[in-house]
């Protein structure tokens, strides 16, 4: 699989609150008051709200890594069968992998979306995904 390299403009530099590993969705924790940076932390509930996804990893709190901005094309593991153009959010049993998710009204849920899927993937395949973030609610 071919190497995806996210432009400058489309990456942020910020601060591990736990350990990361690379292409797993992060989420805000607490703020670094002393540099005035963020602190991120993997997401552990499909209600997460996002704000990247990690480039590198980090083994420890502390540790400096790059996540990806909306716009950005990244790599993620599935969680199961993920086709071409599905819309993609956290899976429900697994925060690090994505599953392909069915938008259709009914049911009054509210669902994160991380992005579409640009190429079909099964169960642990690094796919990418265009990172395009949005919450859709169901009627």
């Amino acid at each position: 699989m071919s190497v995806y390299n996210v432009p400058t403009s489309l990456r942020k530099s910020v601060k591990a609150g736990a350990a990361i590993a690379k292409w797993e969705p992060v989420k805000l924790t607490t703020e670094d008051t002393e540099n005035e940076g963020i602190v991120v932390i993997k997401t552990s509930a499909t209600t997460d709200v996002f704000i990247g996804i990690a480039l590198n990893d980090a083994t420890a709190a502390g540790q400096g890594i790059d996540i990806a901005l909306p716009g950005a094309v990244v790599l993620m593991r599935a969680g199961g069968a993920i086709t071409q153009g599905n819309d993609v959010g956290l899976s429900g049993t697994d925060k690090a992998e994505i599953a392909a998710l069915t938008l259709a009204a009914g049911g009054g849920t509210i669902r994160r979306i991380i992005g579409t899927a640009l190429r079909t993937g099964v169960e642990n395949d690094l796919i990418p995904v265009l990172y395009s973030p949005f919450v859709f609610e169901t009627a």
